[in-house]
């Protein structure tokens, strides 16, 4: 399973399969365990770089959920939005394509699921 991170018409950078995908495959876009939970009070606290925090992640009442490292992402996190996505995930946040798709065709997901 490749893929690649390059410009994205969507926005800035996103996530593109080198290889085709059929619909159903399931997309390892995340290493294990590339996750954390960052409280809001810790942003500042622990000096976090607040930009990075609000760009490559998800927002919570409480906080966000984040990568564990902004210094080694998985590209999962690159994902952008579409209102036709060609992925989604369950709820153990497993990725799977919705449609078959194509080698060079940017990878997406519906935020508002999230």
């Amino acid at each position: 399973m490749a893929f690649q991170l390059k410009p994205s018409k969507i926005q800035g950078v996103g996530v593109f399969a080198l290889e085709k995908f059929t619909k159903g495959t399931k997309l390892e876009l995340f290493e294990k365990n590339d996750y954390r939970f960052i409280k809001k009070e810790d942003i500042k606290k622990k000096k976090l770089n607040l930009k990075l925090v609000k760009n490559y992640s998800i927002p919570d009442i409480k906080g966000y959920h984040a990568p564990k490292s902004f210094s080694r992402m998985s590209v999962g996190w690159f994902l952008n939005h579409s209102d036709k996505p060609n992925a989604t995930f369950d709820d153990k946040y497993e990725y799977f394509a919705l449609k078959n798709i194509r080698a060079n065709e940017e990878i997406t997901i519906n935020y508002d699921n999230l």
